[in-house]
């Protein structure tokens, strides 16, 4: 039976247990006309495993993918699926609107929407 955050990893005549705290789950980062977005591929979480803060101007997003008891009964011969808990960083850039930010998790990719600030144009007179 495996424990709480260990994997087995299989070597050419046995089977090891390595403790796994933590890993990062893949990121992409894009940019349309009106935001940018991080996308986070976490298959097997909910928002309730997932926190989201905002301190000045970086954006913390952290969470924890568990081991799940019922797996517990399973006798696994590779388990290369990550578990263990995640926390990453992101500077934002000075031209978004961080009061805008929104977050959606859909299909076990987590989707944060940060909304480009507005410019506005000024006529500048010219002096005689």
């Amino acid at each position: 039976m495996i424990e709480d955050n260990y994997i087995i990893i299989t070597n050419s005549d046995s089977i090891t247990y390595n403790k796994i705290n933590t890993f990062s789950p893949p990121i992409d980062i894009y940019e349309n006309s009106h935001e940018l977005v991080i996308a986070i591929e976490l298959p097997g979480l909910d928002r309730d495993d997932i926190k989201i803060s905002l301190v000045h101007n970086k954006l913390f997003i952290k969470g924890e993918k568990r081991f799940k008891k019922e797996f517990q009964k399973q006798k696994y011969y590779l388990l290369e699926r990550p578990y263990g808990t995640f926390n990453r960083v992101f500077e934002l850039p000075d031209n978004v609107e961080i009061e805008s930010i929104k977050a959606k998790i859909k299909d076990g990719i987590l989707s944060i929407s940060i909304p480009y600030k507005k410019t506005k144009m000024k006529k500048v007179a010219i002096d005689e």
